[in-house]
């Protein structure tokens, strides 16, 4: 009979050995889960970080993509202020 671990389980377990409180080796002993599998839940872990951390250095690439835009407009507006605000007779 196959065992079911709940999600909780298998991000704690895959969060000890990612920190390195012990080696994967000893977690899959102490918590009587086969080494592949803990291995897997591990890989599925870092996988999904690497994913946010892509998706977080997309955000801030568009982000500073429109900050630069945003100062370009507010330099225009400034001499554009200047401009009209000179007293011309």
């Amino acid at each position: 009979m196959r065992r079911r671990y709940t999600e909780e389980f298998k991000e704690s377990a895959a969060r000890m050995v990612i920190e390195g409180k012990v080696s994967a080796r000893e977690a899959s002993a102490n918590l009587g889960v086969k080494l592949s599998t803990l291995l897997s839940w591990v890989r599925r872990r870092r996988d999904g970080e690497a994913a946010v951390q892509d998706d977080l250095r997309r955000q801030v690439r568009k982000m500073q993509a429109e900050i630069d835009r945003l100062k370009a407009e507010r330099d225009i507006l400034k001499k554009a202020a200047a401009y009209f605000a000179r007293e011309d007779p």
